[in-house]
């Protein structure tokens, strides 16, 4: 691990370090794919909803009850909707994984959240990949 100089805080190169200015929390998030979010988002969207992405926690919710619904369908092996299912929440998860580092960062920003270490090459980079402004 490397230290910041002057702030005595453990960095991981690679990732990107938020502190909330009103509580002092820090939190971090990648900068290549997500996969946390990518694979266990299926699980009723429980780690949406803890990294504060509700609008996509309650899109995951939604396809997991519409999943409790076509269910009957799935035990009678109507292979169509099983299908499509499997489809949809596949796209959703791999575009999760693909661009949930940068959703997460854009809400960090949003909220008010501060980057802790942008004079890191990589994390300017990566903003710039992303098509965002570090402020």
């Amino acid at each position: 691990m490397k230290k910041q100089s002057g702030t005595e805080k453990n960095t991981v190169p690679g990732r990107i370090y938020f502190k909330n200015p009103k509580t002092g929390e820090i939190q971090s998030t990648g900068t290549g794919f997500n996969y946390p979010l990518s694979a266990f988002s299926i699980a009723w969207g429980i780690p949406l909803f803890i990294k504060n992405l509700h609008s996509w926690g309650y899109i995951y919710l939604t396809f997991m009850s519409v999943y409790l619904l076509l269910y009957p369908q799935f035990r009678n092996r109507e292979f169509g909707a099983i299908i499509v299912f499997i489809l949809v929440i596949g796209t959703l998860s791999t575009y999760l994984g693909f661009k949930g580092n940068r959703l997460l960062a854009i809400n960090y920003l949003q909220n008010g959240w501060q980057i802790q270490n942008p004079e890191e090459a990589g994390v300017a980079d990566t903003f710039r990949k992303w098509g965002l402004e570090i402020k």
